[in-house]
């Protein structure tokens, strides 16, 4: 909309206008980023893990390793695999593009997938 501008002067004040909303969309995505992970941090330290006897190993390997991931990619999985959400609905979610959150899943598989032969002594590749 530069092309309202009637005054050269008004450039200034327009532009910084501009910049300073930016800036608070973008202090509020990341506040709602970190509330989200810290809801999501409670959420699994209250969370009670029905007792089961399991028959397979590896889901015992794949519980422990993916509790040993870090916030955003366990979150992601989480409502991904869990809550079966799909990768538009965490985008929305999260705010993020749905292509941020493709590649962090990709990541996030990448990572567990590697945790996981590394623990086993296997080769991946």
């Amino acid at each position: 909309n530069i092309h309202r501008l009637r005054d050269p002067r008004d450039f200034g004040p327009w532009a910084f206008t501009i910049v300073r909303r930016r800036a608070v969309d973008l202090v509020r995505r990341k506040q709602r980023a970190r509330a989200n992970t810290a809801r999501f941090e409670r959420e699994q330290s209250v969370r009670v893990q029905p007792v089961a006897v399991e028959t397979d190993p590896r889901a015992a390997t794949l519980r422990t390793l993916i509790s040993e991931l870090s916030p955003e990619p366990r979150e992601l999985l989480r409502m991904f695999y869990v809550d079966g959400m799909s990768v538009d609905e965490i985008a929305r979610c999260l705010q993020r593009p749905a292509g941020t959150v493709k590649s962090r899943l990709h990541a996030a598989r990448a990572q567990l997938k590697t945790a996981y032969h590394s623990q086993n002594g296997e080769d991946h590749d």
